[in-house]
């Protein structure tokens, strides 16, 4: 599947045969979002192959959010910590 993706990404760069070009394409890509998603499918990945996933299981109610109300009142409720990195710099 990924010779039959590749050999495609390459007929469409053929000088001639279409209207892209690399240029048009790096300037209207935004790259982050594939980079976020390359990235979380790269992680499923690896927790799937290593057995992670398999350990996270019994364990989702520490990863998940409280539902509904009660848990936007719970969340509420808690106090706001300070943000260690959050500093006043002197300006001068």
């Amino acid at each position: 599947m990924a010779v039959v993706t590749l050999g495609v990404v390459m007929l469409l760069f053929i000088p001639g045969l279409t209207n892209l070009s690399w240029k048009k394409v790096q300037s209207n890509t935004i790259w982050g979002t594939w980079l976020l998603l390359c990235g979380s499918l790269s992680l499923v990945s690896a927790f799937e192959k290593t057995g992670v996933d398999k350990w996270m299981k019994p364990q989702k109610r520490l990863f998940a959010a409280p539902p509904g109300i009660a848990g936007t009142a719970w969340l509420a409720s808690r106090p706001v910590l300070p943000v260690p990195w959050k500093q006043e710099f002197p300006t001068s």
